[in-house]
Parts: structure tokens; C-alpha cells; sequence
């Protein structure tokens, strides 16, 4: 029988040192239905909740790294010994799905696997994966769009708990 596989979480934005010691908070994006940094920590949580033997949290918070690189590194380090899987969390902006497309340049959902991202885009999808560890996995998770109503629903307790469930059944 294989063991449950680890997962190591890297909720997006936070605090965050830069140019020294001091600490800033950077919400990420920001919608009705919240800011992205609170959104994802509280799936961070559910998923911890869920899974507390196999899971866990590697954040920006003001007792923890300052660094997105230090974030990584603890995570992979903690994943070198079993494998397992890197889940960065995120959430965006955008006004509508279709405004969604247009912004990340896909004029037609019926075309998104042919589109074309700009460099922001292609970034944010290499960057987690780059120097991941042999056994280890890394995913960009992006949790709907915090500026569109529609995406509301999964940001409540009972649809956090929900995404949680689906993570975890994933693995």
C-alpha cells in the first residue's frame, strides 16, 4: 500500500519582506468577494484542517519567511525525503470570465487550450516548478476570480472546505 502523498501549500501574497527587515502586507488581488492573501490562506486551513497528518503550510506570515524563495525551499526540503506535491494558491481579478479570456488574450473559451500567454502569464506557470526537487510536483492553483460574482460561492467556509476535498481526492 503507497503512503498518502505530502502537500506542501504556498498561499500567494502576505507579508512579505523587502529591502530589509521591514515587513509589508501585499493583499494581491482584490475583489468583492475579498482580497486574494485571505482567500487562500483560509483554503490553506480547510485543507490543513483535512488532512493535518499530510499537509502543510509554508507562509509569509510575520513569524514565518519573508521570501517566496525561502517559502519554496522550506516546502521542497520538507517533500525531499517522501515526494510529493508543491500547491502554490492563488486567486485573480478580472471583472467576468470573458473579461478573464481577454485579459490573458484567449478571444473564445472554445480556443483556451490554443491560446497564447503573455510573458506574466507564462511566468506564473513555470516559476513553481522551477528547480522542484526529484519526487516532488509543483501546481499554480488559481481560485477563480475575486472581482466576479460568479467565483463567489467558492470562497465561503462550506465551498473552501469543498475545493479542500477536491485537492485532496486529487492526490
Amino acid at each position: 500500500m503507497t503512503a498518502p502523498r505530502r502537500l506542501a501549500l504556498i498561499p500567494g501574497h502576505g507579508w512579505r519582506a523587502r529591502g530589509g527587515s521591514a515587513l509589508t502586507w501585499d493583499p494581491g488581488a482584490v475583489g468583492v468577494s475579498g482580497r486574494e492573501a485571505d482567500i487562500v490562506r483560509a483554503l490553506a486551513g480547510a485543507l490543513q484542517e483535512a488532512a493535518p497528518d499530510r499537509v502543510r503550510v509554508f507562509d509569509s506570515l510575520p513569524d514565518g519567511p519573508g521570501t517566496y524563495t525561502d517559502r519554496r525551499a522550506g516546502a521542497h526540503a520538507w517533500l525531499a525525503e517522501g515526494g510529493g506535491v508543491v500547491l502554490h494558491l492563488h486567486c485573480n481579478a478580472a471583472t467576468s470570465l470573458a473579461s478573464a479570456l481577454r485579459v490573458a488574450r484567449v478571444p473564445d473559451v472554445r480556443v483556451v487550450e490554443a491560446a497564447r500567454p503573455t510573458w506574466a502569464h507564462a511566468a506564473n506557470l513555470v516559476e513553481p516548478t522551477w528547480a522542484a526537487p526529484a519526487g516532488t510536483c509543483a501546481v499554480l492553483l488559481e481560485l477563480g476570480f475575486v472581482s466576479a460574482p460568479v467565483s463567489t460561492h467558492l470562497y465561503s467556509p462550506a465551498g473552501l472546505r469543498g475545493v479542500a476535498s477536491a485537492i485532496l481526492a486529487g492526490l
